[in-house]
């Protein structure tokens, strides 16, 4: 198996050096993913000579103006992911979805635990 190679964004987060994030990629009507330089369908984890970071790929992390740590965004993922959960256990028995989070409230409680969700200002 070919280890997958990483790569900094300008922003300092560790992405994944593939197709699925190549400003070159395309994706066909049936969601397969086609390579116009070579004109070949590929897997997401291909990679060639001729790779270049994607605009999404090197803006994430990106928010106001500010890097936010990595950490920062998996505590919050993993919140929003809960709440996801517990929406789908409440829809099956027939109660109502509970209320999300605001975002503010997740960033007061990372910096309260954790310290500043800010990585870098650019």
């Amino acid at each position: 198996m070919k280890k997958v190679k990483t790569v900094l964004n300008p922003c300092g987060l560790r992405v994944k050096k593939c197709c699925a994030s190549c400003i070159n990629k395309l994706v066909d009507n049936d969601g397969m993913r086609l390579c116009p330089i070579h004109d070949t369908f590929v897997e997401s984890n291909h990679v060639c000579k001729k790779w270049k970071m994607d605009y999404n790929t090197s803006q994430a992390g990106v928010c106001r103006g500010r890097v936010h740590k990595k950490e920062y965004l998996m505590f919050a993922l993993a919140i929003r992911l809960g709440e996801g959960v517990e929406a789908l256990k409440a829809k099956k028995q027939g109660k109502p979805e509970p209320e999300s989070r605001t975002i503010e409230s997740i960033r007061r409680e990372y910096e309260t635990d954790y310290g500043t969700t800010i990585l870098l200002d650019i």
